[in-house]
C-alpha cells in the first residue's frame, strides 16, 4: 500500500470525525472547518484546518512516517496560514500514526527563529473515547489507538458494518483494511471479523488494489455471491412449489364448483405455509360442497 493511500485515506476518516477530535485534544469545539488548500507558487494542501470557538486557528496533520523535514513542512503550513489569515492565532498539531515509536523534531532554532509544533503520537491518546463512539469513523481510527479490548473494537466494527447499506459497507470495509498496513498486528482478527460476522457487499465492487493486497476479501466477495444465488434459487423454487399448489387447489375447487370463493382466495394466496395449502387441496378434494369447503 502506497503512503499517498495511506494519507488520503487517513485524511478522509479524519475529517469526519474532527468534533469527537478536537474535544479529545483538549480544544472544546469548533465553529468552521475552513478551506486547507493555500495556492501560491507551490500549492500546500493541510490534512485540517479548524476555526475554534476563541476564534482561533486549529492545524493538524497527520503523519505515517517519521519525515526529517516536518518541522520546515509545518513552518511552511504556518507562513501559508499565517498570509491567508493574518489576523488569527494559530496552533499546529501533527498527529504521528505511524507503525514505529514519532523521532521527528518539533522546533526550529535559528539566529532570526524559534518555531515549534505539538507533535502526538494517537497510541497516547485513549482508545476508549473512540471505542465508546457509534459512528464507524471512530471505530476506524480506534484501530489506530493502543487497543486493548480488541474483541470488544472488532464487534462493534463487525455491527456497524453490517448496518450501513452496500456502497457504504465497501467504501468503509476498503478504509479499514488500508489503514490497517499500519497495524500488521490487527490484520488477522479483522480477517476474522469480515469472515465470520460481516455481510461482505455482493452488488458494489470492493477496490481493486484491496483485493489485490487482500486476495482473501476477494475470495470472500465470491463466496457471498455464490451463497446469495444458492439462496436466491432456493427461494425461487419454494415460491413456485408454493404458486403450483394454490394453482391446483383453484382448478379443483373450480371443476367442482365452477368458482372459487373471494374467502377461499385470500386464504390460499396469502399462507405461505405449505402444509396448509397440503391440507387444503385435500380437502378440496373430498369436500361435497361450497358450503363444507368454507368451513375449512
Amino acid at each position: 500500500m502506497t503512503k499517498q493511500k495511506y494519507d488520503i485515506t487517513i485524511r478522509d476518516i479524519f475529517k469526519s470525525i474532527s468534533d469527537n477530535l478536537i474535544k479529545i485534544l483538549g480544544f472544546g469545539s469548533y465553529v468552521e472547518i475552513l478551506n486547507p488548500i493555500f495556492p501560491k507558487t507551490a500549492e500546500r494542501i493541510a490534512d485540517l484546518l479548524l476555526r475554534l470557538e476563541d476564534d482561533s486557528l486549529l492545524h493538524i496533520e497527520f503523519q505515517s512516517t517519521n519525515d526529517k523535514t516536518m518541522p520546515i513542512r509545518m513552518l511552511g503550513y504556518y507562513h501559508a496560514i499565517k498570509e491567508a489569515y493574518p489576523d488569527k492565532s494559530i496552533r499546529q498539531i501533527v498527529i504521528y500514526i505511524g507503525k514505529d515509536k514519532p523521532k521527528m523534531i518539533t522546533q526550529i532554532i535559528d539566529y532570526n527563529i524559534q518555531y515549534n509544533y505539538r507533535l502526538i503520537d494517537i497510541r497516547d491518546i485513549p482508545c476508549e473515547n473512540f471505542l465508546n463512539s457509534d459512528k464507524i469513523e471512530d471505530l476506524a481510527i480506534a484501530t489506530l489507538c493502543n487497543v486493548k479490548d480488541r474483541e470488544r473494537l472488532f464487534k462493534k466494527i463487525a455491527e456497524k458494518l453490517n448496518s450501513l447499506g452496500e456502497k457504504e459497507r465497501a467504501d468503509w470495509i476498503t478504509k479499514i483494511l488500508t489503514i490497517l498496513g499500519l497495524r500488521d498486528n490487527l490484520i488477522k482478527d479483522f480477517e476474522k471479523v469480515l469472515k465470520e460476522e460481516v455481510k461482505m457487499p455482493i452488488t458494489v465492487s470492493l477496490d481493486a488494489e484491496i483485493v489485490e493486497n487482500f486476495p482473501y476479501v476477494g475470495d470472500l466477495v465470491k463466496l457471498a455471491k455464490k451463497q446469495a444465488m444458492q439462496e436466491g434459487l432456493q427461494q425461487g423454487l419454494q415460491q413456485g412449489l408454493l404458486e403450483a399448489k394454490r394453482e391446483d387447489i383453484k382448478r379443483i375447487i373450480q371443476a367442482k364448483f365452477g368458482q372459487v370463493p373471494e374467502e377461499v382466495e385470500k386464504s390460499i394466496s396469502s399462507s405461505d405455509d405449505v402444509n396448509f395449502l397440503n391440507e387444503f387441496l385435500m380437502k378440496a378434494v373430498l369436500t361435497k360442497s361450497i358450503n363444507e369447503l368454507m368451513e375449512v
